[in-house]
């Protein structure tokens, strides 16, 4: 679907150009944008199927990747507040992607 393809444009965009060039206020509401898409991407693909939720490889790791860049989100978020959780998410944050 094209909304896991603006996710991940999204996200990509969001970390990289932020390791290359620092934080910038476009940052949040890009990688919100690309979380928004990842979770209705998500969902749609989930009322696609008839039987609903399955708990497949597939499905699951799909779950567990929507939940860390939530809480990647998050951490963007703390990081944009406070100086210890930036350096953290300056070093660490490609990892989620």
């Amino acid at each position: 679907m094209w909304l896991f393809f603006v996710a991940f444009v999204g996200y990509t965009t969001a970390i990289w150009v932020h390791r290359k060039k620092g934080p910038g206020r476009w940052r949040l509401p890009v990688f919100f944008v690309a979380l928004l898409a990842d979770a209705l991407g998500t969902y749609f693909a989930c009322a696609r199927v008839s039987t609903g939720v399955s708990f497949s490889p597939h499905a699951v790791a799909g779950f567990v990747a929507l939940a860390i860049m939530a809480l990647h989100f998050t951490w963007a978020l703390l990081a944009e507040r406070y100086p210890k959780p930036r350096r953290l998410f300056d070093r660490w944050s490609p990892l989620a992607w």
